[in-house]
């Protein structure tokens, strides 16, 4: 049997609050008040911002 080689990542993000700062490291201010499921609990936030993010947006 051969493979498609398409791979389906589900991820969900749950946000507890409005507002979160993003260090420059790429840690939120409060992180107990975002949770992550799926691919992308196992990245940094940096991660998951736009590439043309600039800090301080």
């Amino acid at each position: 049997m051969k493979s498609s080689g398409a791979v389906t990542q589900t991820s969900f993000v749950h946000p507890e609050a409005m507002q979160f700062e993003i260090f420059p490291e790429g840690n939120i201010s409060e992180p107990d008040l975002l949770i992550l499921e799926g691919d992308f609990s196992r990245q940094n936030i940096s991660k998951m911002l736009p590439l043309d993010y600039q800090f301080g947006n």
